[in-house]
């Protein structure tokens, strides 16, 4: 007897929904002689997934996620020169990352030995970078020297987990290191 897969690498019927608004204002400071830039930022991310193979039984889930943050960034900008070509400038920006339908429902071979399999539980993943830098701009050249250094909480990784799975694909039987 042939087993009907219950979904294919990704969940059956299922859909990523995104939306995001993103403000930025810039004020002059002590008489136009440094400028702060100020941002906000509101991402939402809907997964919605009818047919998932729960990773644990076998049997069918569905799942249907909803992430949404604040975020926000400051940027302080100080011209070495009144024309404003060479610029010095410091900031600070957060961001996230909601987990798509293929970090939640992904079931398949992924790379050459590895079979991905889901992980319906994530949550956002969130960053927050500091940087620091110098950018000049002549007749004929643009120079920009930064340095960043970002805080990540929450990466979405794939991990080994130790298991095998043996998966029928295209009449063929692959057998492999679990991964999430």
């Amino acid at each position: 007897m042939t087993r009907i897969a219950l979904q294919g690498t990704l969940a059956a019927d299922a859909r990523d929904d995104l939306a995001g608004a993103f403000a930025q204002n810039t004020s002059a400071l002590w008489g136009g002689a440094a400028d702060l830039v100020l941002g906000v930022r509101y991402p939402y991310s809907r997964a919605d997934a009818r047919r998932v193979e729960d990773p644990a039984t076998g049997r069918p889930i569905s799942l249907d996620e909803r992430w949404d943050a604040w975020t926000g960034s400051a940027r302080l900008l100080a011209p070495l020169v009144s024309d404003r070509r060479h610029v010095v400038y410091t900031g600070l920006s957060q961001g996230v990352r909601a987990p798509t339908i293929r970090d939640l429902t992904s079931f398949g071979v992924a790379r050459s030995d590895e079979i991905e399999i889901p992980a319906p539980n994530l949550d956002n993943e969130e960053f927050l970078t500091y940087e620091i830098g110098w950018k000049s701009r002549t007749r004929d050249w643009i120079q920009h020297l930064g340095y960043y250094y970002t805080q990540i909480d929450g990466l979405i990784v794939k991990t080994a987990t130790g298991r095998e799975r043996v998966v029928e694909a295209l009449g063929a039987v692959l057998c492999a290191d679990g991964v999430v």
